[in-house]
């Protein structure tokens, strides 16, 4: 297994994302990327709080299924809940992850935090973030390319206190010879997941978000 991650500030005053990735003594490993909600207050500490809760709760669980890795996030939405009470503001975040054991791996996702599966140089999984414009687009609510721009953007889900809004995406899948690239939206934004994993593969992607990223932009890039 090979891993590639790298965060940075982009245009933004301050990086609200975080990567986190973490082995378990059940050999149990977590690859993670958070995104503080841009825009909300503290998101920087929004995200911080979402991965303590969630790594909090998976290293000491017996088992890894959606359902464990559900009350993980329940457990996040409730710190966050408790955070947001206690001093007066909206925060939260966006969290897309892959737990893996032996051949599983168990991709999940609450937000739009993307995570691509890759096989043989193929796309054979991406997540549907949990946003405004793919719910109407899901309902044939929306048609116009202006609008869908414009919605892009807003959360249906997330970790921001909610419990409704804090329902997992889910996907088990096996890991022979897959790669993974988990990334915020200051990474997809900017271009789709043959150049993000071209620009990986010879180096140059960290430079070029560096310097042409308007958001704050994270990636983890995973080979088994």
């Amino acid at each position: 297994m090979k891993i590639k991650y790298f965060t940075g500030i982009g245009q933004r005053s301050i990086n609200q994302d975080l990567i986190c990735i973490q082995k378990f003594q059940s050999e149990v490993s977590l690859l993670m990327v958070v995104d503080g909600m841009g825009g909300h207050e503290r998101g920087e500490e929004a995200a911080k709080i979402v991965v303590d809760r969630i790594v909090s709760f998976l290293e000491n669980s017996s088992s890894m299924n959606e359902k464990t890795i559900q009350k993980a996030v329940q457990k996040a939405n409730l710190a966050i809940k408790h955070f947001n009470k206690e001093n007066d503001i909206k925060s939260g975040a966006a969290v897309g992850g892959l737990v893996f054991e032996n051949n599983t791996g168990h991709i999940f996702w609450v937000g739009d935090v993307k995570i691509y599966q890759l096989k043989n140089d193929e796309l054979i999984y991406v997540t549907q973030s949990h946003t405004l414009i793919n719910s109407l687009i899901e309902n044939r609510s929306i048609e116009e390319p202006e609008k869908r721009k414009k919605y892009r953007h807003i959360l249906t889900h997330s970790v921001s206190g909610n419990p409704r809004n804090a329902q997992i995406g889910y996907h088990l899948t096996e890991l022979d010879d897959s790669q993974f690239i988990i990334c915020s939206d200051g990474v997809y934004d900017d271009m789709d997941v043959s150049k993000i994993k071209e620009m990986l593969e010879d180096g140059s992607l960290e430079r070029y978000l560096s310097e042409n990223a308007s958001d704050n932009y994270s990636v983890i890039f995973v080979e088994f």
